[in-house]
């Protein structure tokens, strides 16, 4: 028996407006901080020219190593666990999205958020925090 028009149509657009759900997951991480100065990011300005302590080469100050400048949001993760784009809660800080990455940021528990000045990330410390990690 072939199916009316209107049970098929009515079926198309459940399929349309059934939510997305997201993925999420909650890890017990160590969150430090950084800002975008020569202590946290690891250049110098020799010269009057901010270079990169280990190529040698120019530095943006501020841009991430996905490209885009660092900025309330920015954090720093493992790319190997954590890609960019990855969106995470931080308790007492926010939402954050993965746009940067760091040698001493090292494994799935570890993450580092962005501050605009140095005394703020000094400020935040180390913090061992549940952190809901969104997939």
């Amino acid at each position: 028996m072939p199916m009316r028009p209107s049970v098929v149509a009515l079926l198309v657009v459940h399929t349309f407006l059934t939510p997305i759900i997201a993925r999420s997951e909650v890890v017990r991480m160590k969150v430090t901080a950084y800002c975008a100065c020569g202590k946290c990011c690891g250049w110098s300005n020799r010269g009057g020219v901010p270079k990169d302590h280990r190529t040698g080469k120019r530095k943006v100050v501020g841009k991430t190593s996905s490209g885009v400048m660092a900025g309330k949001g920015t954090a720093a993760a493992d790319l190997r666990y954590y890609g960019y784009g990855t969106k995470m809660n931080i308790p007492g800080y926010g939402t954050v999205r993965i746009q940067d990455k760091g040698s001493a940021i090292t494994g799935k528990t570890r993450i580092e958020i962005f501050f605009p000045t140095h005394r703020q990330a000094l400020r935040w410390g180390v913090r061992y925090l549940n952190v809901e990690v969104q997939r």
